[in-house]
């Protein structure tokens, strides 16, 4: 994979990187993918609450990677070094869910997210598929389900462009310490 950014850089959302030929051509793509996502950004999970570790990548049309991953907003406490989560309504406030981040992440670096796909490790919550429909996000690739809302469901037959969810059957390990 080449890139012009520093693995850092891209972890941390200041970079990204383009895939090579080979994976661009894969016929499993998004089990490739999706088991990146789940190796890189699940270590980076920051958040106490269950089900544990998820983190997203959002691929453009141009084969350029960026991650997002579960945490505060830069500069902020995380929720492991205050030793609590800021739950309302099953969720987290006190992150930026995975999918979020990788959007910003592709717009700060003025990334086309017209058309891209998304893997994530569990299902998009409704606040995160709101921002991915707006984003133009065609396709959303996940593991597992931790909300499978109706009202989510809703908005994505709703949208205004189609977008593919695909599930993918991997198992995940949420045993003490998070994704295995």
């Amino acid at each position: 994979m080449r890139s012009q950014y520093t693995q850092k850089d891209v972890m941390n959302g200041d970079g990204y990187f383009y895939l090579d030929g080979y994976i661009m051509k894969h016929e499993d793509r998004d089990t490739v993918m999706l088991n990146d996502v789940i190796q890189t950004m699940s270590r980076r999970y920051t958040c106490l609450r269950p089900p544990g570790a998820t983190g997203t990548s959002l691929v453009t049309t141009d084969g350029l990677v960026v991650y997002g991953d579960v945490r505060p907003p830069q500069g902020s406490p995380t929720c492991k070094e205050l030793y609590t989560c800021e739950i309302e309504n099953g969720h987290c406030v006190r992150t930026i869910h995975g999918e979020v981040r990788a959007v910003l992440n592709a717009a700060k670096l003025g990334l086309c997210t017209e058309g891209a796909t998304v893997y994530t490790v569990l299902k998009p919550c409704y606040q995160c598929t709101k921002v991915l429909i707006a984003a133009g996000i065609t396709k959303i690739v996940y593991a597992g389900v931790s909300y499978d809302e109706q009202r989510t469901n809703d908005i994505l037959a709703n949208a205004p462009h189609e977008i593919k969810l695909v599930r993918l059957d991997m198992k995940l390990d949420y045993g003490q310490g998070g994704l295995k």
